[in-house]
């Protein structure tokens, strides 16, 4: 299968890491979410976050939580740059007014300008109101893109945890 160009939103970012994490307590669902994108992270695909992502990850105030984003990015995942400034400014305000989520808007914008495939996302308002309206980036939520991707059961993942890595003695990722 060719690997895609997919990415997440700032929400999935943060549910990856928190559920790699393991000091922190998760409600069910949002526990359901991170695993199915370590599983795709795992199995598939590496992920790319847009400019605004990084922003706004960058942006959290509290040092640990900035740190295991920052340094979750720097080795694992890829920064795509804006490659057209106006575009995205452009495109960015035709999106505006089908939706309020200001940041939603700009982070779908810098995806279509980097070229996306799947922009991953647990927003329902970002994907009932945005996907109709994203040109050649498809809006997913993490569970449809794991079906999508139809891997049959018992295949060896693409990536695998060091044997020293506490997600080695994980059953759930696993397929």
């Amino acid at each position: 299968m060719e690997e895609r160009r997919v990415g997440l939103d700032s929400q999935c970012f943060s549910y990856l890491l928190d559920v790699l994490d393991e000091r922190v307590d998760l409600a069910e669902d949002i526990l359901e979410v991170g695993r199915t994108l370590v599983r795709c992270w795992l199995y598939r695909d590496k992920y790319l976050l847009t400019q605004k992502v990084v922003d706004e990850y960058r942006a959290i105030r509290k040092a640990e939580r900035l740190e295991l984003h920052a340094s979750f990015n720097r080795v694992h995942f890829f920064q795509e740059p804006v490659r057209n400034q106006s575009r995205v400014e452009a495109r960015f305000l035709e999106l505006k007014p089908f939706h309020s989520g200001l940041s939603d808007c700009r982070i779908l914008a810098e995806a279509e300008d980097s070229g996306f495939d799947v922009l991953l996302m647990y927003d329902k308002d970002f994907c009932g109101r945005l996907a109709s309206r994203a040109q050649g980036v498809a809006l997913m939520k993490p569970a449809d893109y794991w079906a999508s991707l139809a891997i049959p059961r018992g295949t060896q993942p693409k990536s695998m945890p060091t044997w020293d890595n506490p997600l080695s003695k994980e059953t759930w990722w696993r397929w």
